[in-house]
């Protein structure tokens, strides 16, 4: 019997939980303001709208029920009936500051997600890592694991891959239900359009700290915060003609040559293209330098978009690291742009761009561009 009561009460808190914004604005102060209202109207006949009420009731049930209930019986009966509201509205309280007692013992959640598709990694060690700031935290992990399709160089099923990785917000927000005190961390090697994707996925819905795998040490180096010491350049190259592609590049790693992308996008209206002064692996530092480049990146998008309102595909070639394609991902609305193509750079093929997903589609209609 004690079992069944035991687990009972964690379904009632189960389902409380998962209400627990709407019971916080709306439904105790409904259940106990209800009562209250009742319970005061019932003993002192203060409220003229509950008098009116009452004689409505009373004319009602003696023709129904050829019964004339005073309205003092009416009045009473208001007084047990709120006196259940709000002891339903205090219950329902007192279960919902107990939950968030329990949260508070819970220990803080760390959401690693772990993304690969290019080669497999050595698992963070979550104890030692970003100088044993998680070691006191319950780790879950979220696998996408997209290696099985990678082969010689390249990504076989790129659109397996895709649907592979495209219950990433559904694991979290589940998680973030069950204990609200939580970080998220990121661990990825994976194909640009992959990333992209993942950010496109996440946008602005939670706060994310990002790890840069060192090919030296074979460890994850956090990105912290700290000031931009990059020299970025802006750069246009505009084609007078009626064409409704535009194509933006981004040179962090390597530079990007414009005949590789000619050889797959031939007619456009405007090219952008951001770079670094000095490109090179291992340009970035910290977080503040992918926010700033991000925020440049989403200007470009808008300049295009307000001078160029006709363009309805903008085209994206992209060289640098994991953390920022994320963050440049999430820069891109799914309300708001035009169609957004993320291209895949092979250097054993013909073209190097040879596949690219149209990152703007429906979830359930994304589709894999094959060049």
């Amino acid at each position: 019997m004690k079992n069944i009561l035991n687990r009972t009460e964690q379904f009632i808190l189960k389902i409380i939980s998962i209400f627990k914004p709407k019971i916080d604005r709306w439904i105790v102060k409904i259940f106990i303001g209800s009562g209250l209202t009742l319970i005061v109207s019932g003993l002192t006949g203060l409220s003229w709208y509950v008098a009116v009420l009452l004689n409505v009731l009373k004319a009602e049930l003696k023709n129904n029920l050829g019964t004339d209930y005073g309205i003092g019986i009416i009045e009473w009966s208001s007084v047990v009936i709120g006196s259940i509201l709000t002891l339903i509205g205090l219950i329902i309280y007192f279960i919902n500051k107990r939950i968030e007692s329990n949260n508070e013992d819970k220990p803080k959640l760390l959401i690693a997600i772990l993304h690969k598709s290019i080669d497999d990694f050595l698992e963070p060690n979550f104890v030692n890592i970003r100088n044993g700031y998680y070691k006191n935290f319950e780790t879950h992990k979220i696998v996408i694991d997209q290696t099985r399709t990678y082969k010689s160089g390249e990504l076989n099923f790129p659109d397996y891959a895709i649907f592979e990785q495209q219950n990433l917000l559904t694991e979290i927000k589940t998680l973030t239900k069950t204990n609200p005190n939580i970080e998220i961390a990121y661990f990825g090697l994976a194909h640009i359009p992959m990333l992209f994707d993942i950010g496109s996925q996440i946008a602005d819905k939670f706060k994310i700290d990002f790890f840069e795998y060192n090919r030296n040490s074979y460890q994850w180096d956090y990105l912290e915060i700290g000031q931009n010491k990059l020299l970025i350049t802006q750069n246009s190259e505009i084609r007078e003609n009626e064409n409704k592609n535009a194509v933006i590049k981004i040179e962090i790693s390597y530079p990007i040559n414009n005949e590789l992308i000619e050889d797959v996008i031939p007619n456009f209206k405007i090219l952008n293209s951001i770079s670094l002064d000095s490109i090179k692996l291992d340009s970035i530092k910290n977080i503040s330098e992918i926010k700033d480049i991000s925020i440049i990146f989403r200007e470009s998008i808008d300049k295009i978009l307000i001078n160029y309102q006709d363009i309805k595909q903008i085209h994206l070639f992209y060289s640098g690291p994991v953390s920022l394609a994320i963050n440049l991902g999430r820069k891109i609305s799914k309300r708001t742009d035009p169609k957004f193509i993320i291209y895949n750079y092979m250097n054993n093929t013909n073209p190097k761009y040879k596949w690219a997903i149209n990152l703007n589609e429906n979830e359930s209609s994304k589709k894999i561009i094959q060049n």
